[in-house]
């Protein structure tokens, strides 16, 4: 398989108060909760970490509840930053980038918000953290890079994909173009092909990234040359403990170690929210009708119900999950129940965040 590098350029809230919509962050014992927390609830793992709420000093977890506006719970609990809804919630650099619609794209930094111009819209998948910033996909209007203090046009928009890795911007743009690479001055055209977008098409990976090509099959770069790991059209993949575990649907669940290939489960994970998420060197699945479950790289764990709206990891110290009309929950080998709200998931539902 050869791959082009000719280089292609391209010129280019108020807060408020809702009521009644966030509950205390209390410890919750497992079953409490009919059809989420199962009684049968592993009681004798005795890795379980006493939970407190918050979790470090200075850890904040943002969380969009839609209509109810964005939260953030930290050592003293829930608080209203503002009434408005976001589209997309996304960490770049010190701060975090919050759209809102018809009301712009603008920054936090925990202290002020700052107006970054109009909200691409299309939720996160046309805002992504990288070179040190923050690169925005105005369709029609271009690819253009926020540093912190000023906006650059950088490229092209229309993107299918893209993602920020080591310190570069790789963008899917299609079946037309390929593959590229932006390193913050110059671009580098990587693959002729068009990415699959089934799933999470590319990921970070033994000091590169691992790209689904679909037909083609996933294929790894090293930011030198590209190397062929296995099947294409994968459902969902993530990097877990130095591993790459893949969803290859109702062929089940299997990870790669950078040598070989391995089967972890032959069922398949649901695939109705993020499925798998990494967490202290094990990986979280949701199953769906199976349940939730937490693999340690040796054994299977139970952790509860699955078809959770949401998987998420805080501060690589909670698994959230949100079961919808049931609340937030967090989990580190017991349950807590965060919140009774709805978080909404559209646009990045969860962000955790120590400023500075």
């Amino acid at each position: 398989m050869e791959f082009s590098h000719d280089l292609r350029r391209f010129c280019l809230v108020a807060a408020g108060v809702v009521a009644g919509i966030i509950s205390v962050c209390a410890p919750v014992k497992p079953g409490i909760q009919a059809g989420i927390m199962p009684a049968e609830a592993r009681a004798a793992d005795t890795r379980a970490i006493p939970i407190t709420c918050p979790r470090d000093a200075g850890d904040i977890m943002y969380v969009d509840f839609g209509s109810s506006g964005l939260w953030y719970i930290d050592n003293d609990g829930w608080h209203l930053l503002t009434p408005e809804d976001p589209t997309s919630l996304v960490r770049a650099g010190p701060a975090f980038v919050a759209g809102f619609g018809s009301l712009g794209l603008w920054g936090y930094d925990s202290v002020d918000w700052v107006s970054l111009g109009s909200d691409p819209g299309n939720g996160t998948k046309t805002i992504v953290a990288a070179v040190e910033g923050m690169v925005v996909d105005y369709g029609t209007s271009g690819l253009w890079y926020w540093d912190g203090s000023a906006w650059s046009y950088i490229g092209g928009g229309m993107t299918e994909h893209m993602v920020g890795i080591n310190g570069r911007l790789i963008v899917d743009y299609g079946s037309e173009w390929g593959l590229w690479q932006w390193d913050g001055s110059a671009w580098e055209q990587l693959s002729p092909l068009d990415a699959y977008n089934g799933g999470n098409t590319m990921t970070g990976f033994m000091s590169g990234f691992v790209v689904d090509l679909g037909a083609w099959g996933l294929w790894h770069y090293n930011w030198i040359d590209w190397t062929y790991v296995g099947p294409g059209y994968a459902e969902w993949m993530t990097r877990y403990n130095g591993r790459l575990a893949v969803d290859y649907g109702t062929a089940g669940l299997w990870e790669f170690d950078s040598t070989e290939w391995s089967l972890l489960n032959g069922a398949d994970p649901y695939n109705g929210a993020e499925a798998m998420v990494a967490f202290y060197g094990g990986l979280a699945v949701d199953f769906g009708s199976p349940g939730l479950w937490y693999y340690d790289g040796a054994e299977w764990i139970y952790m509860g119900a699955g078809g959770a709206e949401y998987l998420g990891n805080a501060f690589d110290q909670l698994i959230i999950a949100d079961y919808g009309a049931w609340g937030l929950w967090g989990w580190d080998h017991s349950w807590i129940q965060l919140s009774t709200g709805n978080a909404d998931n559209t646009g990045g539902t969860m962000l955790d965040w120590q400023p500075g």
